[in-house]
């Protein structure tokens, strides 16, 4: 009924003639709103009581730019994250059925269009559950994910753990995290460097920024789980091993 006046109908419809007609689009409007004042309720109670809290939604990564992408996702998941930013201090988005360079990819497209706090969150559960085998990460897997959200400018990272995971995992975050230690005062994703690092393998990404005095690090990542990579950035010519991650220090002046 309430459908029925937002859309302006003179009837009810029944599901069969809202999913198999151009009132799909309005319908999944309808719920969006409708979610978008959920969790506006939901967070104006909660810093009420308790206005330290931060309220942070879990998402699900959007085709941004994509208006008939925005319109498939919107119909799929009943929710809008950008309408529901208003609201939020940050996202927790699901990264489970998305890796590799598709995640460094999206990772870095998101930061860029929302504007709250944005923190990726991939699986480390093994396969049959709610992840096909080709979806299971590997121990370092989990590091260059980790660092992909670091380098994008993500306050910090999560990880869904299920059963049969691989305990070597958790040596793999800490090693990123010694990583971040050592660069964590640099404006990831916010100050973009001028560096141009070359290599022909489509399984190649980086990410770099600018110090104070103008110098760059290059974080460059190899998504080629069989072979090494060979990158090349300023003359030189650098070795990713697979599955690795490397920090360059590049003077620009």
């Amino acid at each position: 009924k309430a459908f029925a006046a937002y859309a302006g109908l003179d009837h009810v419809p029944t599901a069969k003639e809202i999913l198999t007609s151009a009132l799909e689009d309005k319908w999944a409007s309808f719920r969006c709103e409708h979610n978008l004042k959920s969790v506006e309720v939901l967070t104006t109670i909660i810093r009420e009581f308790n206005p330290t809290l931060k309220c942070v939604d879990y998402d699900y990564v959007m085709p941004y730019g994509d208006e008939e992408g925005m319109k498939a996702r919107r119909r799929r998941v009943g929710k809008d994250t950008q309408m529901n930013e208003k609201w939020l201090d940050g996202h927790l988005c699901s990264y489970y059925h998305r890796i590799d360079l598709e995640s460094f990819e999206t990772i870095r497209k998101d930061t860029r269009c929302l504007k709250r706090s944005y923190i990726p969150m991939a699986a480390i559960a093994g396969a049959n559950g709610y992840l096909r085998p080709g979806e299971v990460l590997s121990p370092r897997q989990v590091r260059e994910f980790a660092l992909a959200a670091f380098v994008n400018g993500c306050p910090g990272y999560a990880f869904y753990a299920g059963v049969g995971y691989d305990g070597e995992a958790l040596q793999a975050m800490m090693e990123a995290q010694d990583l971040v230690a050592r660069y964590e005062d640099l404006p990831w994703g916010k100050t973009d460097g001028t560096a141009a690092p070359t290599c022909a393998n489509k399984n190649f990404a980086f990410a770099s920024t600018v110090r104070p005095d103008g110098s760059e690090v290059v974080a460059l990542f190899n998504y080629d789980g069989q072979d090494p990579v060979e990158v090349k950035l300023d003359g030189k010519s650098y070795t990713i091993a697979p599955y690795d991650v490397r920090f360059v220090d590049r003077v620009t002046k």
